[in-house]
């Protein structure tokens, strides 16, 4: 894979959970890879918060990313000299323009079927439970919106969660935000997701793959091109489509066939 003179050989738009972490051995071979693949950006895109994402970083040992897009790409943190994350207040004043949380919070409060997550609150993000199924639910949800007047994302994933978003929100207009911003080229990145709330990184346009044992809802991503559905999991995974889409790599996952989960 080829990079320009002044870019990065290589942008991982990574998940974190049973993306990025969930195969240690995989994530050592990542990180090798990695090191082999200078210059690279690393970026984590997850629907944990700030705090819950850096604890899982701890705990996991997850090296410290160039970028970290959390609460399904509503919010954006760059890492400073002092180890601090700080906000990028040019993407929040983006998506404040366009969401009003209590007229939200109003507008579904009586819709049946969900149950209000014991997260802590963000600043652009309204996350349930679904407690009845998916289609009974999702159609009253966008109803309810409507009757509101409100443009408002809804996002699905693993069958049971719920997360509302401003309509500039989502880890697709995150990454392409990103790549603008860095004045990255396109070919050098790569986006890697299992489940719902990751679909808008898969279909944004760049080289994209889906590890093993992702959800069901992106099955119908199938198909599309530039995107691999990968056998492998978690980082092994994530290897495999780097070697797919023309990244060199020298460890390759044990020989497993995974299906769906």
């Amino acid at each position: 894979m080829a990079h320009t003179p002044h870019g990065p050989r290589l942008v991982l738009a990574t998940d974190l959970d049973d993306t990025l972490v969930g195969e240690p051995d995989g994530l050592q071979a990542l990180w090798h890879a990695l090191d082999r693949l200078e210059p690279h950006r690393l970026l984590y895109l997850t629907g944990r918060s700030l705090e819950s994402a850096q604890g899982l970083m701890h705990e996991v040992g997850l090296r410290t990313p160039d970028v970290l897009v959390t609460d399904v790409g509503t919010q954006v943190w760059r890492p400073s000299a002092g180890g601090a994350f700080v906000e990028d207040e040019a993407w929040a004043a983006r998506l404040d323009a366009e969401w009003d949380g209590p007229r939200v919070d109003a507008a579904v409060r009586r819709v049946e079927g969900l149950e209000p997550q014991p997260v802590r609150p963000s600043r652009f993000r309204a996350s349930f439970w679904l407690t009845r199924p998916e289609a009974q639910v999702v159609p009253r949800l966008r109803r309810a919106l409507e009757r509101a007047g409100l443009s408002v994302q809804i996002i699905v994933s693993a069958g049971v969660n719920v997360d509302l978003l401003p309509p500039p929100a989502g880890k697709g207009a995150a990454l392409r935000y990103l790549v603008e911003q860095g004045g990255w080229p396109e070919e050098a990145v790569l986006a890697c997701g299992d489940s719902g709330n990751d679909r808008s990184m898969l279909e944004a346009g760049f080289r994209a793959v889906v590890v093993g044992g992702y959800r069901p809802e992106l099955e119908s991503l199938r198909g599309r091109p530039r995107l691999h559905f990968a056998q492998a999991r978690a980082a092994w995974g994530i290897l495999e489509g780097l070697e797919h889409h023309g990244w060199p790599t020298t460890s390759h996952p044990p020989s497993t066939v995974t299906k769906s989960s």
